[in-house]
């Protein structure tokens, strides 16, 4: 439900005037996402997610982005990894698939910014965010394979909760 608030979220409108929107949409959007019976709880947790990503340092940050974002819950699709390693196609009998949240421009590259909603908080982020480095490599080969870039995008882990973006790659240094 929150990506789809951040996906939804229109950039060029006032800011508070867009939250109080989004916050209006978040029972439309909940009842479609969520299963039955859960709804209300589902909502209940967006909003104090938007409360507290509204409320943060990443929120101001997600707005000067406006005139930088190349997509928003972009779709990407790249042939299965070979024994876990790069990505192949020679054999491929199936398919990695997934959903890019946030692509933009930092200067004269690209980045990719992964919403985590998980409430994970202080010292367990660096912990947390190496689990997704494997995602960030194969999100980052599959731009950069759509998008014959020269070198792969930076991939960032946007923590609403905790109002904090992470490496996954610098995550244990």
């Amino acid at each position: 439900v929150v990506h789809r608030v951040l996906e939804r979220f229109d950039l060029t409108a006032e800011p508070t005037a867009e939250l109080r929107r989004q916050r209006r949409l978040i029972a439309h959007y909940a009842r479609r996402a969520a299963a039955p019976g859960e709804e209300e709880a589902v909502a209940a947790r967006a909003r104090e997610l938007l409360r507290r990503f509204a409320g943060g340092d990443l929120f101001p940050h997600f707005l000067a982005l406006a005139p930088r974002v190349v997509a928003r819950e972009l779709p990407v699709l790249l042939p299965p990894a070979a024994d876990g390693g790069e990505a192949t196609e020679e054999g491929a009998v199936g398919f990695v698939s997934g959903t890019l949240d946030l692509v933009y421009r930092d200067g004269d590259a690209l980045v990719i910014a992964d919403y985590k909603t998980d409430a994970v908080d202080g010292g367990e982020l660096a912990a947390h965010a190496r689990r997704y480095a494997a995602q960030g490599r194969a999100y980052a080969a599959a731009l950069t394979q759509a998008f014959a870039l020269r070198r792969p995008p930076r991939f960032e882990l946007w923590y609403l909760n905790a109002g904090r973006v992470v490496l996954p790659s610098a995550a244990g240094r």
